[in-house]
């Protein structure tokens, strides 16, 4: 059985999905929409699929699954809609930066006996599949925290961070006392990354810590 998708959104992420959709051969990229129409027309000349509207793919019958891509702010609307429409769902992480509106979405996911699943973690990563098997293996001992540290290629455009909760998730990570040097990193940590994010490139961390660049706490970061 060949599974045929709809994407929504031609973001970095969308790209991915596009090809992974593309490169199997038990799945079929049908449609693209996207806010952005040479965006979307772009990417369906890689994989000779078709742009069309997302009301377009929300009532196509050769449509059986879609990919939410969009920006978070979208996401719960777009769940719910499509979750009506009877189609199976993957969407990108998160559900929404509420709470209670992500409360709302899953009753509604729950109503409709919809297909959901969210990209929440990398759970098919072999490096995060062979850290649950050591440990469902008994090759350590009792687990009190797991720090995982993994990297995109590049930070994401400023007015998409905006909504998407990536700021937010950085601020959150730096204490609001830092001590000693975990707090300095941490703190260093966030200031690169959120300039990094305003001015679209890559910056490192003895660009925002100045002196502190030559401690070893921070070398090679």
């Amino acid at each position: 059985m060949t599974i045929r998708f709809g994407l929504l959104g031609t973001s970095r992420i969308g790209t991915v999905h596009a090809r992974a959709v593309s490169s199997n051969a038990r799945a079929e990229l049908i449609a693209v929409a996207d806010a952005m129409p040479d965006a979307a027309s772009a990417l369906v000349g890689q994989y000779g699929a078709q742009v069309r509207t997302i009301d377009a793919i929300e009532e196509a019958s050769d449509i059986d699954a879609v990919i939410v891509c969009t920006p978070t702010d979208t996401h719960a609307d777009l769940i719910e809609r499509f979750a009506r429409a009877g189609k199976a769902i993957f969407c990108e992480k998160p559900i929404d930066l509420d709470v209670e509106r992500v409360k709302t979405c899953l009753r509604v996911v729950d109503e409709a006996g919809a297909t959901v699943m969210f990209s929440f973690n990398r759970h098919f990563v072999p490096h995060f599949q062979a850290v649950k098997q050591a440990i469902v293996e008994g090759q350590i001992d009792e687990v009190e925290i797991v720090t995982i540290i993994s990297r995109d290629s590049g930070a994401p455009p400023a007015d998409y961070v905006k909504c998407s909760g990536g700021i937010d998730c950085v601020e959150s990570r730096a204490p609001a006392a830092p001590s000693g040097a975990d707090g300095f990193i941490a703190l260093a940590l966030a200031e690169a990354a959120l300039k990094s994010v305003a001015e679209g490139r890559a910056v490192k961390v003895s660009e925002v810590t100045g002196p502190l660049a030559d401690r070893s706490v921070f070398q090679g970061r």
